[in-house]
């Protein structure tokens, strides 16, 4: 199931008629809410040899997620069967108890990091995760070197009962050493829920600001004099430019109010968003602004605001992005930003806790028993 679909949509694409995808629909609805169905459900229908419908299995994601039962640590699966003897459709439930197994993979980065990760099999949504959350530290443009090492650690699910693997990818654990300085987060979920990212002293992961608020970027222009392309002009380049495919999603680098919105001159469509008193972010050369991103909307950190284009006094698609302290623009891989909200104290001695456990249940590997001395914020800026 996709975004838009309906289980009447997903029947008809799968061949069953009008008349058994109405009763199908009144079979089911009695195991659960159909205007509900979620992103990623699994449907497959059964025939016999008349090429008539007469089964449809319904595959649900984890329970905690499909508010079907309470009962967690299971995936659901529901049938609608076509029963001769009444004459009609009937709907079953059947719940299969699963198994959560963790995974520690690493390597040392040879060309690139995502080309070294996908050496030893780790899922791209679990990496795209594991960038995310090294990314308010790490400038992977400028930092990465050959040679260098990564480890995650993540969870996959496997059935219980046939072994097979159901979902692989939750990042509990993210790490890298850069130049010999090891660099690392944990995953902890608080009490209510939230999930958050810390060092081993309970130092946020986050960042005020992202230094890069697109994908797959590439330094084009750095922050300072330049000759302009366009014009062939010295002049001072007050921002800086990654070259990135047009279309690319642009993520707001952080939460705050979008200020303007629209086009603005010759840096064609174009966003600012002020995050508090001090920090504005903006973003130019945009080919197309969201729908959300309109004046005094507010936005999180990682929203797409637009996507990449060449709008304006523009050579070829580009994100132009700059940083604003007190209204001045500084240079966005330099500048010294503030970290998120640390480790609450009452949450400590359980976030210690769970670093224990989970080292206690990993072996020990190079990456590990290197030394695990802090990096600072201060010296990743230099």
């Amino acid at each position: 199931m996709a975004k838009g679909d309906t289980l009447a949509k997903l029947l008809a694409r799968g061949g069953a008629p009008a008349q058994a995808r109405s009763a199908i629909s009144k079979a089911l609805a009695v195991q659960m809410d159909l205007r509900r169905l979620q992103i990623g459900t699994k449907f497959t229908l059964g025939f016999d040899s008349d090429e008539t419908v007469t089964a449809l299995q319904v595959h649900v994601p984890r329970l905690k997620r499909s508010g079907l039962s309470r009962r967690e640590g299971a995936y659901l699966d529901l049938f609608a069967l076509k029963s001769e003897e009444l004459g009609g459709w009937i709907s079953l439930k059947a719940l299969r108890p699963l198994s959560s197994q963790l995974v520690q993979s690493g390597n040392f980065i040879d060309y690139s990091l995502y080309r070294s990760a996908s050496q030893v099999k780790i899922p791209p949504p679990t990496l795209d995760e594991f960038v995310r959350v090294m990314g308010f530290s790490v400038d992977f443009q400028r930092q990465i070197r050959q040679n260098d090492q990564f480890e995650l650690i993540y969870e996959k699910t496997v059935d219980a009962l046939t072994g097979n693997e159901l979902s692989s990818g939750e990042l509990i654990y993210a790490g890298i050493i850069l130049s010999g300085n090891k660099i690392e987060f944990f995953r902890h979920v608080s009490a209510t829920g939230k999930t958050s990212w810390y060092d081993r002293n309970g130092n946020s992961a986050v960042r005020t600001l992202m230094r890069t608020p697109v994908n797959g970027a590439r330094l084009s222009s750095g922050f300072g004099v330049r000759r302009h392309p366009v014009t062939g002009f010295s002049a001072m380049h007050r921002g800086i430019d990654f070259a990135v495919p047009k279309g690319t999603p642009i993520l707001a680098a952080g939460s705050g109010v979008i200020e303007s919105s629209g086009w603005n001159g010759n840096y064609g469509k174009y966003i600012r968003i002020r995050h508090d008193s001090t920090y504005k972010t903006a973003y130019a050369h945009m080919s197309r602004i969201a729908s959300r991103a309109v004046v005094g909307r507010y936005v999180e950190q990682g929203d797409v605001i637009g996507f990449v284009g060449s709008t304006g006094r523009s050579t070829g698609p580009h994100l132009h992005y700059e940083i604003m302290v007190n209204n001045r623009q500084l240079n966005p891989l330099t500048v010294q930003l503030p970290t998120a909200e640390e480790l609450p104290d009452a949450e400590r001695e359980d976030f210690l806790a769970s670093i224990a456990l989970l080292e206690s249940q990993i072996s020990d590997t190079p990456f590990r028993s290197h030394s695990k001395k802090a990096v600072e914020q201060a010296a990743l800026d230099k």
